[in-house]
């Protein structure tokens, strides 16, 4: 509670599978503001599986990962802690940290003793779609190659045995995949297929991947075709006849 109805100049929101935060998953720092005095402040923060130890380093930036960037995510099934602080405006101090209780709820405590913690509930993260097309530009007629394989733009699906989650690349199943051209054609191939159009459009390419455990997720591009030898006309003007 902020006494002195002082507006915000910063916050920060921490979250760390260890109590001690000293290597948070989630650091973030907010500055600058002039939030006044009772502003909410909302953050979300995606669960995601992380398939690999570590992706990130010593300022918490992505480094190149062939699945997934993991930086700044939260994983399945694990306890965290949670805390966060304000900066007041005119005098620039810090609160206390306040921590995430779960009997508390909202209201927080002042340390991180055991049992003030979050877990995600769910055993099964769901499919991460991927896919990439060639050309970038298709004329009408022209095949054009939609693409999500180990070796490029690959989709992640996951399986469950016990409390355990085994990350693999969606290509490696046998079914469960559906291409939805948005011109009324779809497709089963896994990995890979190709389409073509017979008229200029935006045409909206879907591709849905349902994982072993019968989930489903999708991802969506738009896909420009024109005429083929459209384009923009030359600059031109009339020229009077020489008399």
């Amino acid at each position: 509670m902020d006494y002195e109805q002082e507006p915000q100049l910063s916050f920060e929101l921490q979250i760390d599978d260890d109590s001690g935060f000293e290597s948070p998953e989630v650091d973030r720092l907010f500055t600058g503001l002039d939030n006044p005095s009772g502003t909410v402040n909302t953050q979300g923060v995606d669960v995601r599986y992380i398939p690999s130890a570590d992706y990130c380093d010593d300022n918490g930036k992505s480094l190149p990962n062939p699945i997934l960037n993991t930086c700044g995510y939260i994983n399945y099934s694990t306890y965290y802690y949670w805390r966060v602080r304000v900066q007041e405006h005119n005098t620039g101090l810090w609160s206390d940290w306040i921590y995430y209780n779960e009997d508390q709820g909202e209201s927080g405590a002042t340390d991180a003793s055991p049992g003030i913690h979050y877990i995600y509930p769910s055993l099964h993260p769901d499919p991460w779609v991927n896919f990439g097309y060639a050309p970038s530009n298709p004329n009408v007629g022209q095949d054009v190659t939609f693409l999500s394989d180990s070796a490029s733009n690959p989709s992640i699906c996951y399986r469950v045995s016990g409390n355990n989650i085994n990350a693999y690349f969606c290509d490696e199943q046998t079914s469960g995949w559906l291409w939805n051209f948005g011109d009324n054609q779809t497709s089963t191939a896994i990995g890979y297929t190709t389409h073509s159009y017979a008229y200029p459009n935006t045409y909206s390419v879907t591709l849905s991947i349902t994982d072993d455990e019968g989930v489903t997720c999708q991802a969506t591009h738009g896909v420009p075709v024109t005429a083929e030898g459209s384009g923009q006309l030359p600059n031109w003007r009339e020229v009077s006849p020489f008399r």
